[in-house]
């Protein structure tokens, strides 16, 4: 099959640090490539080249490392549309069997001028009330879900299938051991919807050192001198945003991972990298992390509040009470113990959420529909 993939021009393909899309685009390609389809793979110009797939440069670099653009919301979304304005024409030139869109639900604007239309693959939640026109004129198109809650936020899309995400696992070695910092850890952003300022306050309540490696987004700058307020350089150390190769280490050190979200990822990256490390999860059950942690198996969930009871789990406190129980609980238990939910989580990612099985499954997808 000849297949267009398009990524986000936010960051390279893959990511040089914190990213996710840009690392499902490139697993996909890559797979895709050493089974012998023609991709072609629409993303910026310091995405990475190789044999296996077609980098076609949207713009010479991921706008992330331009400060005009990294530093400017308003100018980073100008920047998106004329990038898809790009893209429509260089599609228009080309003839694809598939042509799958990663880069955002924008691209529906220009569904119409593009053959044959695109299958939409969702990374960000669909219930927020203003793009419900969009979705309402394209909701035959052919779109992908990342989990059953993503699908809830909007049920009438013709959804072709839930295709989880998955991760390479030979970036993420084996081990069992008990980690050497035995600190808590927090990946990923600091806004106020990933809940660092709740993970601090845990942190503190029960005087447990966590370590903090994220980004501060241009839009995330208000809660970001919020949560600077939290930070004590006692138990809490904020190292910033780090290489991706450096998270593996910073995942595989920590006791937990903490994740107190409050909105509805539809399936998030950071929590499979944590378990492939065999570092077990302690998440509010928001988004699709029900489908992703099995609890008291690969660490624990909790409901975010007493108005929002989504499971029956283990620990009954909700919110930051909650999260306390789940540290002390992670904390307290026995070497065996410990050591048996670090082996569940790393079983659970060989079982259910490899690059291989997710790469199956979109395989499988595109040949459906060719046959069609």
């Amino acid at each position: 099959m000849r297949i267009a993939i398009i990524s986000t021009i936010e960051e390279s393909v893959p990511p040089h640090n914190y990213g996710a899309v840009e690392w499902i685009v490139y697993h996909l390609a890559h797979e895709l490539g050493i089974r012998g389809h023609e991709v072609d793979v629409f993303a910026s110009g310091d995405s990475r080249k190789e044999k296996y797939y077609n980098l076609i440069q949207v713009t010479p670099q991921h706008l992330n490392s331009i400060p005009e653009f990294r530093k400017n919301v308003k100018m980073k979304q100008t920047a998106w549309l004329l990038s898809i304005a790009k893209i429509i024409s260089l599609l228009k030139n080309k003839k694809y069997d598939v042509i799958n869109n990663h880069a955002g639900w924008s691209f529906l604007f220009f569904a119409d001028f593009v053959n044959p239309k695109p299958i939409m693959v969702h990374h960000a939640p669909l219930n927020q009330q203003y793009q419900r026109l969009i979705f309402k004129k394209h909701k035959t198109i052919r779109h992908i879900a990342l989990s059953n809650n993503q699908r809830r936020g909007f049920p009438e899309l013709n959804y072709l299938a839930t295709i989880y995400n998955g991760i390479d696992l030979n970036y993420y070695p084996k081990t069992e051991e008990k980690p050497q910092a035995n600190n808590l850890a927090f990946l990923g952003r600091i806004s106020e919807k990933k809940g660092a300022i709740e993970a601090v306050i845990a942190a503190q309540k029960l005087k447990k050192h966590l370590t903090i490696a994220a980004r501060v987004n241009a839009d995330d700058e208000e809660y970001f001198h919020k949560f600077k307020g939290y930070v004590d350089n006692n138990y809490v150390t904020f190292l910033g945003e780090i290489p991706h190769l450096k998270t593996i280490q910073f995942l595989t050190n920590a006791r937990a991972l903490i994740m107190p979200v409050s909105y509805e990822d539809p399936c998030p990256l950071v929590p499979l990298e944590s378990m492939a490390t065999g570092t077990p999860i302690i998440a509010y059950s928001m988004g699709a992390l029900p489908e992703q942690v099995i609890d008291g198996k690969t660490g624990f969930l909790i409901n975010r509040s007493q108005n929002d009871i989504r499971g029956d789990w283990i620990i009954k406190k909700t919110g930051i009470d909650g999260l306390c129980e789940a540290i002390k609980r992670i904390y307290s238990m026995p070497e065996e113990e410990y050591r048996q939910m670090r082996l569940n989580c790393r079983k659970h990612i060989e079982d259910h959420f490899t690059v291989k099985r997710m790469v199956d499954e979109y395989e499988k997808m595109y040949q459906k529909i060719c046959k069609n």
